[in-house]
């Protein structure tokens, strides 16, 4: 089936190319790779490749192409055919998810749901553009963490855990993991000034993210969420003629 349904979306990719390229006669994603352009169609790309990959992976791994060999990673090994196993269920819950995000695409057929879905859509757009300027300062204070506290890295690469290294403690702090006692506990008095700059720094970059950068990013939603209230309802009714001509003009019926 889902070798039937990638078959359709080359189909689909040659139509618009076509279509597309007669229009304007250009070659780039305004012309014959127009297909490219659209998000939905990346995502169901990916969803039938990544479908198609599990299922071969699944198939080398019933008939033991994989034998005894291992894969090994920096602190320790696993069996090719376990480690295939994680990989297969790790890829079913990735594209579990994103088949899911694919389906929402389509009930913005429905006014009600379909502006609040390109309202959500735009504010994506204005949450990467606040996490462009928060990952530039998360970065910086990443390092400075990771300098002044050398030995919870240590830890990490011990245990093989790589996102415990202190370089990340602040990309978890985005989210409100913030673990100031493991920094209080990590220092001795004796080791003065860095035992009252590390709190320091923590306490800085947990404030510039709870009070300053989260409020500008709400700040920044709720403006967005105005102005699609004003211009929703024509970006609708032009996403579903967009969402009624791809289903009627450019896919073929699923495969039984």
């Amino acid at each position: 089936w889902a070798a039937c349904r990638l078959i359709e979306e080359v189909k689909q990719m040659v139509k618009i190319g076509r279509e597309q390229y007669d229009q304007s006669q250009r070659l780039g994603l305004n012309g014959a790779l127009a297909y490219f352009a659209s998000a939905g169609n990346l995502l169901d790309l990916f969803n039938l490749g990544t479908v198609l990959v599990i299922a071969l992976l699944r198939l080398l791994f019933v008939n033991s192409v994989f034998g005894k060999s291992a894969v090994c990673w920096p602190n320790a090994c696993t069996p090719a055919d376990e480690f295939v196993q994680r990989l297969c269920q790790g890829m079913y819950a990735i594209v579990s998810i994103t088949i899911f995000m694919r389906f929402i695409d389509s009930l913005k057929y429905w006014k009600g749901f379909g502006v609040l879905y390109l309202t959500l859509l735009k504010m994506v757009v204005d949450v990467l553009q606040w996490f462009n300027v928060t990952l530039i300062i998360t970065i910086g204070f990443g390092v400075a963490y990771a300098v002044l506290m050398p030995g919870l890295t240590s830890i990490a690469q011990t245990h093989g855990n790589a996102l415990g290294r202190p370089f990340w403690q602040p990309f978890w702090g985005i989210i409100g993991d913030r673990d100031a006692v493991q920094t209080l506990d990590y220092f001795s008095v004796e080791e003065f000034p860095a035992s009252t700059l590390m709190p320091l720094l923590v306490w800085v970059y947990n404030f510039l993210i709870s009070i300053v950068l989260v409020n500008l990013l709400i700040a920044q939603m709720s403006a967005r969420y105005d102005i699609m209230q004003e211009v929703g309802y024509s970006l609708w009714l032009a996403e579903r003629v967009n969402l009624i001509k791809e289903y009627k003009d450019e896919r073929d019926p699923l495969p039984p």
